[in-house]
């Protein structure tokens, strides 16, 4: 059952990349040069280079993690073993780091404000609204993995458990896909 969710679900994000991308072709605007004054652009560059990295190496993790957990679990309908599982692991673990460092730099532009409309020039509601997205549910598939090697809860709960690492990495790696292309989209980082 989950491959089959998992396959309508990557092929819907497809399709609203493609639909959105046809119904605003003629809507893409032209990147302006820098607005920021000049003072502080040495400082900025160097986090603006950081903020990429980090963007980059999360953006790395969750497509391998969505290949290794699909391809070697989620399609195949048995338990992740051996090589996929040993890079899934460990992927995990850049995944948090990618996470929680992405969360702290980006999560002033991805504040909702009320009468604002969208905070920092590129980066509208659809790019903050997944942004928020990848980050609670990457949170929580990062917790409740952590969760299940606890001897706190019984094999009931753990399957549960798994369920929504599951689930919750599926929702982020559509959301990470579609946040990608707006990304690439706006034309900024």
């Amino acid at each position: 059952m989950f491959g089959l969710i998992s396959i309508a679900a990557l092929s819907l994000t497809l399709v609203a990349c493609v639909v959105h991308a046809l119904a605003t072709a003629g809507d893409r605007r032209e990147a302006g040069g820098d607005s920021r004054p000049p003072e502080a652009s040495r400082a900025r560059r160097a986090l603006d280079r950081c903020n990429a990295v980090a963007y980059v190496v999360l953006a790395a993790s969750v497509l391998v993690l969505g290949w290794t957990g699909l391809v070697g679990a989620g399609f195949a309908g048995r338990a992740l073993t051996g090589y996929p599982l040993l890079v899934h692991v460990g992927l995990g673990g850049v995944f948090g780091v990618a996470l929680a460092v992405v969360a702290v730099l980006r999560a002033e532009c991805c504040r909702f404000r009320p009468g604002a409309s969208s905070g920092e020039p590129g980066f509208g509601t659809g790019r903050k609204l997944l942004f928020w997205v990848i980050a609670a549910l990457g949170l929580a598939a990062l917790l409740s993995t952590m969760c299940m090697m606890l001897p706190v809860f019984g094999t009931h709960d753990q399957r549960r458990l798994l369920e929504v690492h599951r689930y919750g990495g599926l929702l982020v790696l559509t959301a990470t896909l579609g946040h990608v292309y707006l990304t690439f989209r706006s034309g900024r980082g």
